[in-house]
């Protein structure tokens, strides 16, 4: 029942990625590293579980001095469909030098335990379930990742989108996610909400140099529609 968009678990490389081999071979060391980076990726499902339990290990450790943990390195949960949708919480390393972090949010009202706190209390669809979506971090990669329900709880598929194809954004810094606060902020989260669709976020920052390799990846995968914002990096 769980749906994974916009990155995929690579064996050869034991951890989710953004762009194949073959794309991050062509386009240089830079593209080859932020392909690495799981920006746009999201896990959904739905569930009648009053919260979810969250356990990541992540690629490496990583710091950028001008962005939060939570944005670099963090996941964060949204509960319900489309524009809908409401945040619940962030996941993320309680220090840069961490590599695995785990937690619990609840999604409805009441605490399961004293140290999680309710955002908001969604309710849930007709039948009886939460869809929650759990953005991947904006500037590192996740190897591992494991979701937790209460014993006993429904998991099933999430409502389907509202448009079957993702939105496709290609560009630099800022549609990677530069330096929003969490992965649900970056403008390709945002869009993707307003819309109800998943999304495919090919942003590398420095480097959206509109590159042939990238445009041919580009080109082999469905969208519903293509946002091409790379200007700002070749213009140099």
């Amino acid at each position: 029942p769980l749906e994974l968009t916009g990155v995929w678990y690579e064996e050869s490389d034991d951890a989710y990625v953004r762009f194949d081999l073959p794309t991050r071979e062509a386009t240089g060391e830079d593209v080859a590293y932020l392909g690495q980076h799981n920006a746009g990726g999201q896990l959904r499902f739905s569930t009648d579980s009053p919260e979810i339990s969250l356990r990541v290990e992540l690629r490496r450790a990583e710091f950028l001095p001008h962005m939060p943990l939570t944005g670099v390195s963090g996941m964060d949960v949204y509960a319900g469909t489309g524009s809908a949708s409401r945040f619940i919480g962030s996941f993320k390393p309680a220090k840069a030098s961490d590599i695995r972090y785990e937690g619990v949010l609840a999604l409805r009202g009441g605490e399961p335990a004293s140290y999680n706190v309710a955002v908001v209390h969604p309710l849930p669809n007709a039948r009886g379930l939460t869809d929650v979506t759990i953005n991947f971090p904006l500037y590192n990669g996740v190897r591992r990742v494991e979701v937790g329900v209460r014993a006993g709880s429904v998991l099933a598929a999430p409502t389907p989108h509202a448009v079957p194809l993702p939105l496709g954004v290609y560009g630099s810094s800022i549609t990677q996610g530069g330096c929003a606060s969490r992965p649900g902020l970056c403008y390709p989260a945002h869009l993707a909400r307003w819309i109800d669709a998943s999304m495919i976020n090919t942003g590398c920052s420095g480097n959206g140099l509109g590159q042939p390799a990238m445009a041919d990846f580009l080109a082999a995968r469905p969208m519903s529609v293509f946002i091409m914002d790379y200007d700002y990096n070749s213009l140099s």
